[in-house]
């Protein structure tokens, strides 16, 4: 049976919807064109007609991730209280990252950039730390975190958990380990940029 012609905002939302799913389990590489396409029951032109081809298409992908991944950690009560709502932030962060592996590692690995212009890695990494960066710049106005860039903290900060999520992602280590080493993790880096150790 042919499929229909008709490319509308209904089948472009279940094609967008589609290759998220399939990006979530597989990366960029499990986003198949094929497979997409007969999962909302097209054709693979619509893919180019609608988006103006797979890598556009991931394109889109990838700023949904994003997007869905800054909120994700800014999913907290706001108390006023900043080494909480770091606390927070960092729990959130390995969370969703341990949730959706394979778009975080294609979101922020060192290949992504080749494959989707310069946007990626740099100015992902730099939007999904914006809800770092400004809990930071709360702990260093506030004379919790020593008087330093804030920038420069953050940056320090999300290497260190970023570091910890790759190493865990690849060793598959238990989970109750995992979240009591990240724990310690946690408490180290606020120990070491506390002002006055807490």
């Amino acid at each position: 049976m042919a499929h229909p012609r008709v490319y509308d905002a209904q089948l472009r939302a279940r094609l967008l919807e589609g290759a998220i799913a399939m990006a979530d389990c597989g990366g960029a590489a499990g986003v198949s064109r094929r497979a997409l396409a007969a999962d909302a029951g097209t054709s693979t032109n619509a893919i180019y007609t609608l988006f103006g081809g797979k890598e556009a298409l991931l394109r889109l992908v990838f700023r949904s991730a994003v997007d869905d991944f800054v909120a994700a950690q800014r999913a907290f009560e706001r108390t006023g209280d900043a080494l909480a709502e770091l606390s927070c932030l960092a729990h959130n962060y390995r969370r969703w990252a341990l949730r959706h592996a394979p778009l975080y590692h294609e979101m922020l690995g060192s290949h992504a950039s080749e494959r989707r212009g310069a946007e990626l890695p740099a100015k992902v990494a730099g939007a999904l730390t914006q809800p770092l960066r400004e809990v930071v710049g709360q702990l260093v106005d506030e004379g919790i975190f020593w008087h330093f860039d804030p920038s420069q903290i953050a940056s320090s900060i999300w290497m260190s958990w970023h570091g910890f999520i790759c190493l865990e992602t690849a060793q598959r280590a238990p989970r109750e380990t995992m979240d009591a080493l990240y724990q310690i993790h946690l408490d180290t880096i606020r120990r070491g940029w506390t002002h006055t150790p807490l």
